[in-house]
């Protein structure tokens, strides 16, 4: 991979020098239970925690987000994470699009993105994750889907692909939303075909089966790597 070049000058394809690296599929990032083959070979399942809120790093209108595992661009060490490693998921998992299903076909809502880009003010990336969840509940009523891309590419940080947020517990019933373009602001939930719930890497480097019943407000404070709560 050559990182001495703009990494991702167009929004579906990678800077010439890396195409190989591009179309090299890592099974280490899909999912056996998804069920969903692309004809891509770049497709992937496993994401990072950026925080609970919809945007990328923290600010002052969006309090909620960047709290995670990730919080762009800073780059974090242990001593960050005052909740404890243990008690701070770093990655968890979300089904591909449907559109290794059927390009053509309905969108699922356990899969697929509405649309957060539509004309609405404030912004939902300048607010909290109720906010935002709340336009996603009408984003999914308003021509969904929007993308059927989901987990396209693992190259990439973006919320269409590599990275999902706290907002709603797995396998929530609000079906997720991003904006107009690939960036890397949006909802997107951890989900899985798994019975139950989804599978989460600890930043400890201990892996936990989270059950979908889990409420609301612990899966938030175990998505936060500072935010005070301690969660066993």
């Amino acid at each position: 991979m050559n990182f001495d070049v703009e990494m991702y000058p167009s929004p579906s394809t990678p800077h010439p020098s890396n195409l190989t690296v591009f179309d090299t599929s890592l099974s280490f990032y899909l999912c056996p239970s998804d069920g969903v083959e692309w004809s891509y070979a770049h497709v992937n399942n496993y994401r990072g925690n950026t925080g609970v809120g919809p945007g990328p790093n923290t600010t002052a209108e969006t309090p909620d987000s960047g709290n995670g595992f990730f919080n762009l661009p800073v780059t974090l060490g242990a001593s960050s994470f005052t909740d404890g490693l243990a008690h701070t998921v770093a990655y968890s998992e979300r089904l591909r699009g449907s559109s290794g299903i059927n390009d053509r076909g309905p969108g699922v809502a356990e899969r697929d993105f509405g649309n957060l880009g539509i004309a609405i003010n404030p912004s939902p990336f300048e607010r909290d994750a109720d906010y935002a969840l709340a336009w996603c509940s009408i984003a999914a009523r308003v021509a969904f889907p929007f993308s059927k891309r989901a987990g396209y590419t693992w190259l990439i940080s973006r919320r269409e692909s590599t990275t999902y947020c706290h907002a709603q517990e797995p396998n929530g019933p609000i079906p997720d939303a991003i904006p107009g373009v690939p960036v890397a602001w949006g909802i997107a939930t951890a989900r899985s075909w798994h019975h139950g719930g989804v599978n989460a890497l600890m930043a400890d480097g201990s892996v936990r089966f989270v059950t979908d019943r889990i409420s609301r407000r612990v899966w938030r404070a175990l998505g936060t790597g500072n935010g005070g709560e301690l969660v066993e």
